[in-house]
């Protein structure tokens, strides 16, 4: 611990951290040393147990603002009484489990004895030297099981929850041998019941190991920052009689029939939620509260003496408490997820410990980048979209499209990105260029932004839509993990990266499912994949005899050999093989290589047909009134206003820069709808060649790249009383693609209506020639 390294590395910790409590183990240092470090760190009080010899030592510090009353130690823990102002008084006892196994086993039976009292508040910390599982080691040896089985056992004696650790995954690490290194997850918190449900949001976290060969590990009971609660219709709310009065007063008051039906829904719904949560206020408290309040006033009731008002008023507040119960086991069994247990099964506290360990689970720390930095904080792991800039910082906040570095500035006079803009415009080029270099600001003006001033907001940018799932974590998940682990996984259960194809087969998603469950060997019966499938006599017979026309052998199922197995064929064959397989173990019918191929043909045959009926076309779409067609091409886009017949009425084009085509197009349905809105139309159809912008606009989808242009878009045509979105192929959006070609190329003004190129002319008479052969023949 002397070590100047390890000094310094404490004193940086505790400089930006501030803990108020510090515990160090294997100090190796005597009370003198500690007394120095404690100066040296900025604590006000300490407890050591010295070292005996070269090994050992442990030391606790901390500050006033907490009471820490030491009762017991030895060498390997100090129990503490720790108390803060205004918090509840918990035990915490700081462990150092010793290397040697017995003696460890020793400590566990110790602790085990003397803390048999379950309802106080614990904690224990530190490095156990022992892990829960193999799958916290990874190594040249396993960890022996029969440590693994002491240790769980005093976990389990104990009553006691592992919090999930943030940041990394082992904390400890060896010195290379033979070119590996052994990792263990050896240090931890684990804490009772008690303690978990008084420090719910509790967190734990990993910093680098620098200077010793553990990461240190910060246990923060009360985090600072708090998120918004997004709403959640609570089990409970329908037990009151007033809940379905309350929704319909919410449903009726918001409608508009001067809107359009998604906006009137999205209406709706949201005062619905308005509607519920100022109810709820009003009429639902904390019942773990009110339970108590009841209680006392019971105990109250009860002690008076007897009367029939008494005996009323007590069986009254039995009600109420019992109604109470039902509603806290509601809503806590609502959020843990668990669907196998009943309300009914009186099962709060089994909830309330499920729903903390999920949200343990389920809590975002940090993560890492594209370049493999690790971030944190919302403003570092989300991307800013840019709406007025008034929220988001130029400098440490994520906001250039493309960008995942911090901006260079070349002065420091602007702060917030809002200086960068020109209301109702867009990009104050002038302005960047006094504070940027050339590349940033060919990023930054390719960063879509309002041109009406919406507020800010955050977007996930792993997903196109921009809003985070579990399902986009795990696949970045894997795909990191595919990345960085340059061992192939030995197996013998099936085809090498059969599963990678399996959702592109044209089968029945059940038969997707069961190829997946085949290909990672997780079918629910004792024995192998293989035999089931396809070494039994039988099986074999049927995979020959099939058009595949493959005979499998150990050797070829353990050598992967190719028989075309990502052919839906394959599907189709192995779910007969499994039915019958399934017939014959579990009724003793005897199974029939021919009928299983047989069947394996006709469900095949029938699939093929249900496909091509759903595929037959189902109708058309027509357009009129008045159109607007925009396309994007080296770097321009065109706006164009025609009336029903195809007049031309008047046209917008600009060149500029965007992201992609898609971000162009959406650019250019911005610009056409503003146009629509300066000569106050109110029936309009705005047509578009891409179709994913188009469906985007319709469905009201999100799309991440241009989410902020999109909104501006949707709240634009709110003002337009009978407007509509259609796509239209590349063919009939000619004289749109003309002019932004013409535009991007600088060879088309502002006024060219008035005075036409050629090449648009020609197109012109074109349409003009083709609409009146279509008149005629009509």
């Amino acid at each position: 611990m002397a070590a100047p390294s390890t000094v310094s590395e404490l004193r940086s910790i505790c400089k930006y951290l501030r803990p108020s409590v510090l515990f160090l183990m294997e100090t190796k240092a005597s009370n003198l040393t500690c007394v120095r470090l404690r100066r040296t760190l900025g604590f006000d009080n300490m407890f050591c147990v010295e070292s005996r010899g070269l090994s050992g030592g442990l030391c606790l510090f901390w500050k006033t603002n907490l009471s820490v009353n030491v009762y017991a130690w030895c060498d390997s823990f100090i129990k503490a009484q720790i108390s803060a102002t205004n918090d509840i008084d918990w035990e915490g006892i700081f462990v150092y489990g010793h290397p040697n196994y017995m003696r460890r086993k020793e400590l566990w039976n110790e602790l085990t004895y003397v803390n048999n009292n379950l309802h106080v508040p614990r904690a224990f910390i530190g490095d156990f030297n022992d892990v829960i599982s193999q799958h916290e080691k990874v190594g040249l040896h396993p960890k022996p099981t029969s440590q693994i089985d002491t240790f769980r056992g005093f976990v389990d004696k104990n009553v006691l929850m592992d919090l999930e650790l943030q940041g990394t995954k082992y904390t400890w690490f060896s010195n290379p041998r033979n070119g590996f290194v052994t990792k263990e997850r050896i240090d931890r918190v684990l804490a009772n019941w008690e303690w978990r449900k008084a420090f719910q949001h509790a967190t734990l976290s990993a910093l680098p190991a620098i200077s010793s060969d553990h990461t240190p590990l910060v246990l923060n009971i009360k985090p600072r920052e708090k998120r918004s609660r997004c709403f959640k219709f609570e089990a409970f709310w329908a037990d009151h009689a007033d809940c379905g009065n309350v929704i319909n007063r919410g449903w009726n008051s918001a409608c508009n029939t001067t809107v359009d039906h998604w906006t009137n829904l999205i209406r709706r719904m949201n005062r619905c939620k308005q509607e519920l949560v100022k109810w709820s206020r009003v009429n639902f408290k904390r019942a773990d509260v009110e339970i108590q309040k009841l209680m006392h006033s019971l105990k109250l009731a009860e002690e008076r003496d007897y009367s029939d008002t008494q005996q009323q008023e007590i069986n009254k507040l039995k009600m109420d408490i019992t109604a109470l119960w039902k509603q806290e086991e509601k809503y806590w069994g609502q959020r843990s997820r668990v669907k196998w247990l009943k309300f009914d099964d009186k099962n709060t506290a089994f909830f309330h410990a499920s729903t903390i360990q999920r949200r343990d689970r389920n809590r975002i720390e940090r993560l890492k980048d594209t370049s493999g930095e690790w971030v944190c904080g919302e403003n570092e792991i989300l991307k800013w979209l840019i709406g007025n800039g008034d929220k988001v910082r130029i400098l440490e906040d994520n906001w250039i499209l493309n960008m995942n570095k911090r901006p260079v500035i070349m002065s420091n006079d602007v702060t917030f990105v809002k200086e960068l803009i020109s209301v109702g415009q867009g990009w104050n080029v002038s302005e960047l260029r006094k504070h940027f270099d050339g590349d940033t600001i060919g990023k930054i003006i390719r960063t879509p932004v309002s041109v009406i001033g919406r507020e800010d907001k955050f977007s996930w940018p792993l997903k196109e839509d921009g809003k985070y799932t579990v399902k986009t974590g795990y696949h970045v998940a894997r795909k990191e993990q595919h990345i960085n682990d340059s061992s192939v996984p030995s197996t013998s259960d099936d085809f090498n990266d059969l599963w990678r194809d399996i959702w592109k087969l044209k089968v029945p998603q059940k038969i997707r499912t069961f190829l997946w469950r085949v290909s990672h060997n997780i079918l629910p019966e004792p024995e192998s994949t293989e035999h089931a499938l396809l070494l039994c006599p039988w099986t074999r017979a049927a995979w020959f005899g099939a058009q595949i026309q493959c005979c499998p052998t150990a050797h070829t199922v353990c050598t992967g050999t190719d028989y075309d197995l990502c052919s839906s064929r394959v599907g189709f064959l192995a779910w007969e093989v499994w039915k019958a397989r399934n017939l014959a173990v579990h009724h003793r019918s005897k199974p029939n290589p021919f009928l299983v191929i047989n069947k394996a043909k006709q469900m095949e045959t029938k699939f093929a047909d249900s496909a091509e009926l759903e595929g037959l076309p189902g109708g058309r779409l027509c357009q009129d009134e008045l159109t607007f067609l925009e396309v994007f091409s080296g770097g321009a886009t065109a706006a164009v206003l025609r009336d029903h017949v195809g007049n031309l009425l008047t046209a917008s084009n600009s060149r500029i820069a965007a992201s992609s085509p898609l971000a162009a197009e959406a650019l250019a349905v911005r610009e056409a709808v503003i146009l629509a809105q300066n000569f106050q139309l109110q029936r309009v159809i705005f047509e578009s060649d891409s179709l994913k912008l188009i469906q985007a606009l319709k469905s009201k989808a999100s799309i991440a790249e241009i989410q902020v242009i999109l909104d501006d878009i949707l709240d634009l045509v709110r003002n337009i009383s009978n407007f509509g979105f259609t796509w239209v192929p590349r063919e009939g959006n000619a004289l749109a693609h003309e002019v932004a070609k013409l535009t991007a190329h600088g060879s088309l003004g502002q006024n060219w209506p008035s005075c036409k190129p050629q090449s648009v002319m020609n197109i012109l008479n074109e349409e003009r020639c083709l609409s009146l052969h279509w008149a005629s023949r009509s």
